[in-house]
């Protein structure tokens, strides 16, 4: 059985490890496996954790189209324009 650690399940939810940790804490992510591996340290099923709803909303970048992208490019060049003619 393929098992996750808590840096790559991190990396899975894209978040810092640290984050990913907190999110266990507080039962915001599942629980790991039993029995840790011969390192001692805390494993999860990676399926399980794939499965399991994330709170909030995080920095996904599921949006970042091309199209999207450009547009943000745009809107922040009217706001440069925006800002000369108000230091004028």
């Amino acid at each position: 059985m393929t098992t996750w650690t808590s840096a790559e399940c991190a990396e899975a939810w894209g978040v810092q490890p640290a984050t990913w940790l907190g999110y266990v804490s507080r039962g915001q992510a599942p629980l790991p496996l039993p029995d840790p591996d011969e390192r001692g340290r805390r494993r999860w099923d990676p399926e399980a954790v794939r499965s399991f709803p994330r709170p909030g909303v995080g920095r996904s970048r599921a949006a970042a189209t091309p199209e999207n992208d450009a547009l943000l490019a745009a809107l922040t060049r009217a706001a440069d324009e925006l800002d000369a003619l108000r230091a004028r």
